[in-house]
């Protein structure tokens, strides 16, 4: 399938890559690029679900599709995991070609801004919701919170995380919602990137 990028994003590993402590083997040239949305260009005869003009993002990961994270519905742990910007060439480029696997359409509304700012909640949606099985009415204390890591809370649906940085959480929570805020949970979650990036 051939995108046209309409928005791109920049990743911790464009940047990591870029100055040489990914830990990657990366061959010159190369193109960065983890994160991109746009719109259908052309698809191959075999892609169905798909048509010319249908408004996309790229998912970032390659995997193998039979080792243990794999068959366990966990592709993004991949033992032989490829990445876009890293492993494959990537998406600082006017277009892209992709196999329909690394191709999510967008819901009606989504902007290709909001795609790729989305991209930013995956590792903490994991942390928090897949990991942790954070519900609904739960104050959580998020610890060391950055950009690639943990987007404001104010942008995760449907949760109660109070909006804070890593210093002064309780008082911060207490500053912004306008009353007392009681952590009831504290959840620290080692980072999956290691794994990923750093073999």
């Amino acid at each position: 399938m051939l995108i046209d990028i309409a928005c791109i994003g920049v990743n911790h590993l464009d940047i990591d890559v870029r100055e040489g402590v990914s830990g990657l083997p990366v061959a010159l040239p190369h193109t960065l690029g983890t994160e991109a949305a746009g719109v259908v260009a052309a698809i191959g005869a075999s892609v169905d679900g798909f048509a010319v003009g249908d408004p996309v993002a790229t998912y970032a990961f390659r995997s193998c599709g039979t080792c243990n994270a794999c068959t366990a519905g966990r592709p993004n742990l991949c033992a032989h995991i490829g990445t876009l910007g890293a492993h494959d060439p990537g998406t600082y480029a006017e277009q892209i070609a992709l196999p329909v696997d690394r191709v999510v359409k967008l819901p009606e509304g989504l902007s290709p801004v909001g795609a790729v700012a989305s991209y930013k909640l995956a590792t903490a949606w994991e942390a928090l919701v897949d990991t942790a099985t954070l519900q609904p009415g739960e104050t959580v204390a998020i610890t060391g919170a950055g950009v690639a890591s943990a987007p404001p809370p104010s942008c995760w649906p449907n949760t109660s995380a109070p909006r804070s940085s890593a210093s002064r959480v309780a008082r911060r929570a207490a500053h912004v919602s306008k009353k007392p805020v009681r952590i009831t949970r504290s959840i620290i979650t080692p980072s999956i990137w290691p794994r990923l990036c750093w073999r």
